[in-house]
Formats: structure tokens, sequence, C-alpha cells
């Protein structure tokens, strides 16, 4: 065995130290999700939601962090447009018959849903409109990408509320993983406390948006 290659300081560096340990990356259809949990949770007035999980297939996440293997359930090229959406929708048609109602939704495409090219902007609409009926929706983001796109689906969320119907509240879960500056860094994520405290601020100062940290 040679000897140990040593963990880069800069960022580039460290996106190739992880690039070349990595295998093949596996081939996906962007029209089929990977997979769907249903669940019962906590609520935080303290009754249980069941809760369904869709593993979204899409783009892969820009960010090359060193712990992360969810790139082998992701796609290589651009999520096309229609995909996402299709993907919900085959998902809520699957737990539609459940015995105990699906009240909520996660959303989780193994990197961030503002990722523009990871869901489309062009697909919100369509994605809200799959949504319809229920009263939670949660969604994953990187600290960095929370901003306009954020607003823009909560917009896209509130247009499918007609009647007696309320759109459902929206929840972005952001991964700290570590609140130590100096193992925060080395995990290449890309962001500091700082940053991670901005994007906790910016979502907690938008109406109906709730922040949710792991």
């Amino acid at each position: 065995m040679g000897e140990p290659v040593p963990y880069p300081e800069s960022r580039s560096a460290r996106d190739r130290f992880v690039l070349t340990r990595r295998g093949p990356h596996p081939v996906h259809d962007p029209w089929r999700h990977q997979g769907l949990i249903v669940e019962d949770e906590r609520t935080a007035q303290g009754g249980r939601a069941r809760i369904a999980t869709v593993l979204l297939t899409g783009r892969e996440c820009p960010w090359r962090c060193a712990m992360c293997d969810l790139w082998r359930y992701t796609t290589a090229a651009d999520t096309p447009v229609g995909a996402i959406p299709a993907q919900i929708a085959a998902a809520k048609a699957a737990v539609r018959d459940q015995t105990i109602a699906v009240t909520g939704m996660k959303l989780y495409n193994a990197g961030s849903f503002f990722d523009p090219r990871a869901v489309p902007d062009a697909d919100y609409h369509n994605v809200a409109g799959a949504l319809t009926g229920l009263t939670r929706v949660i969604v994953e983001s990187h600290p960095a990408l929370v901003g306009p796109r954020v607003e823009r689906f909560q917009t896209a969320l509130a247009g499918t509320a007609a009647g007696s119907s309320t759109a459902p509240r929206l929840e972005v879960a952001m991964g700290l993983e570590t609140a130590h500056p100096e193992a925060l860094d080395s995990l290449n994520k890309r962001f500091t406390l700082d940053g991670f405290r901005r994007a906790a601020d910016t979502l907690a100062g938008l109406d109906r948006i709730c922040a949710c940290f792991c």
C-alpha cells in the first residue's frame, strides 16, 4: 500500500479529491422516483401525522461533500422539465388508498430542491398542483440556495388553495452536520456557520415557512 494522500486545503482540490474516489455513476430514469416511505411522525402539537417520503430522481448536487454518497441516486444530466411533477404524482397516487390518510410529503432529491438544475423553476406550478390536499410539504436545501426560489415555490403552493382548501405549509430542511467550524470546513459543504445562520434567518422571516435543521 502507498502512502496516504493528505486531504487538500483548497476547495477545488477537495472537489477533485472526492470525485476521484467515486465509482461509476449509476444510470437512473429521471421520470421515476426511487422509493416511497410512509410512516407516522410526531407533530409540533404532540399528535401524529402520516407522512410520505418520496425519494426523487434528479440532477446531482453541485457540491462535493466529503461524506456524501447520495450522488449514486442522482442523474448526471439536468432533470428534464416535467419529470419531478410526474414522480410526485405517481407517489401521491400510490398512497391515495392508505387506511390513514397521508397529510404531508417529504420531497428528497439527494441534493437541493432549490437547485434549478435538479428541480427546474418551470416545474414549480405543476409540483404545487401535484401536492394539492396536503397540509405539509418538506424539502431539503443547501443554505446557499435559500433565496428567491423559496418564495417562488411558496407562491406556487399558495396558488393551489381554492375555496375551503388551504395551501400546504412549506418546511425547508438544512443539514448542518456539525457546529465545529473547522470540522464543517473539512466536510467541504461550502458554507460557514454565519452562512447557515443567515439562511435560517431568511426562512424565519418568511410567512408560512418553517426551517428545520438536521
